[in-house]
């Protein structure tokens, strides 16, 4: 780093200063007199997609007797690039901006130190905005006459964070220990919105920015993947940053819906389960507000609740009150079909919803190729939630054997835990807003032929809307695409970023704010200064109002210091397993059958020991009445009377088991 030389009244404040980091305070002084003053700090913000931009005007004034140089140590907002300097002169008496140039550091500091050293000529003043280290810049202003104001502006680019569907930058206090500089924010455009501190806001004066300050864009995007993507070349290697961003609401609950609720009624349920999975229809019908429901209950028989389509609101104040008779069977199938044939014959035109809860608990003989032929005559998405716990949450199961067939229709399997505790009725109607709409990407992947393999870090699996994710690396090629794809419910989507010219212009002067600064060399800096027109190691900004030369007041060089510097499981239908909680007294299950259906054989008109019958049991619910045997007659009426006997058991709590089949002997 080359010296820095100081003079003998700002040499604490200075050593002080090269010890300081981004987010401390401004430090300003005048180098001949302690009476140079600083009288105002305005910032105005301006917040977009990605960046923000931050135009600082800083006003001081000269109480002392001579003419003085304005030394502002500045500590720049975290991850800030300067990117301008303007100085406010005149010509023919008039108030004039003049914007400074950017040029190599080493030379800007000399042309700064011929034009303020001691002359024959009348005082006017340059300006010079170096670099001093990461976080730290200086200003010097020379001359400040006596009794005099002067003004200077200059601009920093700051990267914003994409978070819970927003753009967003924590401004840090600035300014001195004595002045915090006061914040102006520009209004958003594009439909966009702006938030301050967490606040809705159409723009203007914030006020004193003596505290971290929230400033925050929601865009308006009809678009589920958002992003940028921007390249750099600083010579051998790139400057490569990405981001990708799942919009705010990455999807919408759709207006006019036919919608057709199947509750599962068998016996396998609980009461406690039978009611959670009712909370669970309402939590997810609370979200359609003009909708059509009809609602049907299923054991080996299919019920309609109306026999039409009615409003959401009954609907959903009917579930919570009507009772529901639970028997044997669970007929998944047929409720699939029964609920697809409701929306097939409904008017056309208007987006249609099927979903179906259930414990999964069925006959064997229900392949998932049945289910798969049950859905899609309708053109519904159909979700399928299988109950599990009791604690409102939501997971897609891509694992089960059902889910080809709901995928088939754009929707999903899901792991449903559900509750009916009043207490938990807000948690569940934010668990089952994911029925009514898509709130995440799922599966969610990134590639591009120009990184390589782990370049870019662990990327999330899931992305949920409003949430980002992005990289900033410095790569060997010159990445010309990046997509990002994933999955709202079971429907593809993607997003490809090529490189964006502006994007790629701005950090070329971010990177200067970054970590990547110091693995740049000298050459890579000075490449990508130029192109983002930004401060750095090896480039400072002068602005020189026309005219200027060494001055009767200039300055003694021997004690003057100047600007440049170098900081340099696989889970499916349940069959097999036990339940042992809230065993009753032992009970010889096998004789109890053989005793109901024997009984019932004989009433029929059957002959004792003359016959067979195969069923299937979850826990205390006949699944299915597989075959009735009766040797080697056939009598159909026989047979059905026998069948029907066997789907009315009422089977008692010692029928503990997930899935058994019985033969029984009649």
């Amino acid at each position: 780093m080359p010296d820095v030389r100081i003079g003998p009244t700002s040499a604490a404040l200075g050593l002080a200063l090269l010890t300081s980091s981004a987010g401390a305070e401004d430090l300003v002084h005048g180098t001949r007199s302690e009476r140079l003053y600083e009288r105002a700090h305005e910032v105005r913000a301006s917040l977009h997609r990605g960046w923000a931009e931050l135009r600082v005007r800083r006003r001081v004034e000269n109480e002392g007797p001579r003419h003085d140089q304005a030394m502002i140590w500045i500590s720049t907002p975290s991850a800030a690039a300067a990117v301008g300097l303007k100085t406010l002169g005149t010509i023919a008496g008039r108030p004039t901006w003049f914007d400074g140039e950017l040029m190599e550091a080493e030379a800007a500091a000399a042309k700064y130190r011929e034009l303020t050293g001691i002359g024959g000529y009348y005082p006017k003043d340059p300006a010079l905005l170096s670099w001093r280290f990461h976080g730290q810049l200086l200003l010097q202003v020379f001359p400040v006459a006596p009794n005099d104001e002067k003004t200077i502006e200059y601009t920093l680019l700051v990267p914003t964070v994409y978070k819970n569907g927003a753009h967003r930058y924590d401004l840090e206090r600035l300014g001195t220990e004595s002045l915090a500089a006061t914040l102006t924010v520009a209004t958003p455009g594009r439909g966009d919105q702006l938030t301050v501190n967490g606040k809705a806001s159409a723009g203007g004066t914030v006020g004193t920015v003596s505290h971290s300050t929230e400033l925050a864009l929601v865009p308006k995007t009809s678009e589920p993947i958002g992003g940028e993507l921007a390249v750099a070349a600083t010579g051998a290697r790139y400057v490569t940053h990405f981001s990708i961003e799942a919009a705010p609401a990455v999807s919408r609950v759709p207006r006019g819906a036919q919608v057709v609720v199947v509750l599962d009624a068998s016996r396998s349920l609980s009461a406690q389960r039978l009611d959670d999975q009712r909370a669970a229809a309402a939590a997810y019908l609370s979200h359609f507000r003009d909708a059509s429901v009809e609602v049907l209950t299923f054991d080996r028989k299919v019920h309609r609740r109306y026999g039409a389509l009615v409003g959401v609101d009954r609907a959903r104040r009917d579930l919570e009150a009507v009772a529901i008779e639970q028997k044997n069977g669970s007929a998944v199938d047929e409720a699939l079909l029964e609920a697809e044939q409701i929306l097939a014959g409904a008017p056309a035109g208007r987006p249609r919803r099927l979903v179906l809860t259930t414990d999964a608990l069925v006959r064997s003989r229900l392949k998932p190729e049945r289910i798969r032929a049950a859905v899609g005559q309708s053109g519904a998405i159909v979700h399928l939630g299988v109950l599990e716990g009791r604690e409102p949450a939501l997971g897609r199961n891509d694992d089960h054997l059902w889910a080809p067939a709901a995928r088939s229709t754009g929707g999903l399997v899901w792991r449903a835990g559900a509750s009916d505790d009043p207490d938990d009725r807000k948690k569940m109607k934010a668990t089952y807003e994911e029925w009514a709409r898509p709130l995440r990407v799922d599966h969610f992947q990134l590639y591009s032929p120009d990184l390589e393999v782990g370049a870019i870090g662990e990327v999330p699996r899931v992305l949920d809307e409003g949430q980002g994710y992005e990289q900033l690396l410095l790569t060997k090629r010159d990445v010309s695409w990046v997509r990002a794809e994933g999955e709202l419910w079971s429907k593809r989507v993607q997003r490809v970023l090529h490189p964006d010219l502006a994007a790629g212009k701005r950090w070329s002067a971010l990177a200067f704010g970054s970590p990547l600064v110091g693995e740049l060399s000298e050459p890579e800096m000075m490449k990508l200064a130029l192109v983002g027109g930004a401060v750095s190691p090896v480039t400072s900004y002068l602005a020189i109002e026309p005219g200027v030369r060494p001055s009767t007041e200039g300055l003694d060089h021997g004690t003057v210091g100047f600007g440049s510097g170098f900081g340099g499981r696989a889970p499916s239908m349940r069959m097999g397993a036990t339940s042992v909680v809230g065993r009753a007294p032992p009970l010889d299950r096998d004789k109890w059958l053989r005793d109901e259906l024997a009984q019932s054989f004989v009433a029929c008109g059957g002959k004792p020991g003359t016959a067979s019958l195969s069923l299937e049991t979850t826990f205390a619910e006949v699944v299915d009445v597989a075959r009735v045997d009766l040797g080697t007659g056939k009598d159909p009426v026989l047979e059905r009377c026998v069948a029907e006997a066997a789907w009315d058991l009422v089977l008692p709590s010692q029928f503990d088991a997930e899935w058994t089949t019985w033969t029984v002997p009649l």
